[in-house]
C-alpha cells in the first residue's frame, strides 16, 4: 500500500540499500556519507529512514536537514497541494529558481552542521 508513511519508508529504506550495495558498485561511485535533506512529508520520511538505519544499520545515515517537518499530517499534505498548485502556475524558469535555492539552502546547511 502506498500512503501509509511507515510502509513508504520500509520501501524507500530497501531502495536506498539496493542503490548502495548494486547500483553504485556497478557504477564505480564511491559515497563516502550519507546524508538526507527532507522538505515537508519528505522530512517526515527522511526522520523515519534515519529511525529504521538505527535498527538495520545498512545505509550508516549521517546527518538530516528537516525543512517544515509535518506535526499534522493532514494539514501537512494540503499545504503541499497547495503549494504544488501554486508551483505550477509558475514559469519553468521560476521553479527552477526555486528548486534550485531550496537544494542549495540544504546543502550549505547540511555541509556547515559539523
Amino acid at each position: 500500500e502506498v500512503g501509509i508513511p511507515e510502509r513508504d519508508v520500509e520501501d524507500l529504506y530497501q531502495f536506498l540499500v539496493y542503490i548502495k550495495n548494486q547500483v553504485l558498485p556497478e557504477k564505480k561511485v564511491k559515497a563516502t556519507t550519507w546524508n538526507l535533506i527532507g522538505f515537508s512529508l519528505g522530512a517526515l520520511h527522511a526522520a523515519m529512514l534515519k529511525q529504521l538505519d538505527q535498527v538495520h544499520s545498512q545505509l550508516h545515515l549521517d546527518r538530516l536537514f528537516l525543512l517544515n517537518p509535518p506535526v499534522d499530517l493532514r494539514f501537512a499534505l494540503v499545504a503541499l497541494d497547495r503549494f504544488c498548485l501554486q508551483g505550477m502556475a509558475w514559469s519553468a524558469g521560476r521553479r527552477e529558481w526555486v528548486q534550485n535555492r531550496v537544494w542549495s539552502e540544504g546543502f550549505r546547511i547540511v555541509d556547515s552542521s559539523d
